[in-house]
């Protein structure tokens, strides 16, 4: 998969991610006027709360009852983004709970950028069963101006993108603070969609390519619900919503079926989603100058082209 459609796409995603009630607003205008507001705003802070609550059911035609394979995952993260020079900064842990195991992994990461497009990414980690600890320095210039990017993803048209905004006509409330609420859903068209135009962007192809299709199949019954809430004074996002709770698996049983090989006449497997959700709570304003701590900078450097490989396309 080409390196520069992929960060093209992670950074214009990135970018539109951390950017009194007018029963007039449309969805367009909306819109408009968050990603203005967005674009002009120095720095972001946020919290981002991840959880994923799924397994694998698996039945053979000799057992009644079927054995489970339980995977929890909850995350927490603070965030902090400075827009102009960027930088980003993270601190957090993952908790990964499988076959009655627990593990805990402590992250911190900074990233950093200049105007070429050269993208330092320093990750810190600790993990809880092994107690290996340490810092890993990669780097990749891109040749993506991150400032360029933004401004680009404040001028979306989310129709050409296949994006369908929706506009409750009733405000919300986050902590105190009245919002819009503003909703669209993800489907395996719309991200075909998506991809079409982030190639028109990047000016590559990775469509057609016989690993790409086979990722599209799998998410043929992909259901991604987006919330925001935006602040009806400032027009910034107070907090974030996704989840993938609608989506049908049973394109992706076929492939874990598949992946299992075959486990005998009248076996079934059925992945179980109870929840896969996201959760972010933002403040925009002025932030600290990301600072990269010293012995995260006399790390060695792992060039992240010979991590990536290319596909041809």
């Amino acid at each position: 998969m080409k390196k520069k459609l992929i960060f093209s796409a992670a950074a214009l995603l990135a970018a539109s991610m951390l950017f009194g009630f007018d029963s007039a607003e449309t969805a367009d205008s909306l819109l408009q006027k968050m990603n203005e507001a967005s674009k002009n705003a120095n720095g972001v802070s946020m919290h981002m709360d991840m959880n994923i609550d799924a397994g694998l059911s698996i039945s053979s035609a000799d057992s009644e009852t079927p054995s489970t394979i339980g995977l929890g995952l909850t995350s927490g993260s603070d965030i902090v983004a400075k827009m102009d020079p960027f930088g980003m900064t993270m601190d957090g842990d993952i908790n990964l709970n499988m076959l009655g195991q627990g593990e805990t992994i402590k992250m911190q990461m900074y990233m950093v950028s200049d105007e070429e497009g050269k993208m330092d990414m320093y990750l810190y980690q600790e993990n809880s069963t092994s107690e290996e600890s340490g810092w890993t320095h990669q780097q990749q210039n891109l040749g993506i101006n991150i400032k360029e990017l933004q401004e680009a993803s404040a001028s979306i048209d989310y129709s050409e993108w296949g994006i369908n905004w929706v506009l409750d006509p009733a405000p919300a409330d986050v902590n105190g603070t009245e919002c819009y609420y503003l909703s669209t859903v993800i489907d395996a068209e719309t991200l075909k969609t998506i991809m079409s135009k982030t190639e028109e962007l990047a000016g590559e192809s990775i469509t057609g390519d016989e690993n790409v299709d086979m990722v599209l199949s799998m998410l043929d019954g992909l259901k991604l619900k987006i919330e925001y809430y935006i602040d009806t004074t400032t027009y910034l996002p107070a907090k974030l919503h996704m989840d993938l709770n609608d989506t049908d698996l049973s394109a992706l049983d076929q492939y874990a079926a598949m992946a299992l090989g075959e486990m005998g006449e009248g076996s079934e497997i059925h992945i179980i989603l109870n929840d896969f959700s996201v959760d972010a709570d933002t403040n925009y304003g002025d932030v600290a100058d990301i600072t990269v701590p010293q012995e995260a900078l006399d790390t060695d450097v792992t060039d992240l082209s010979e991590a990536i490989p290319e596909i041809a396309g």
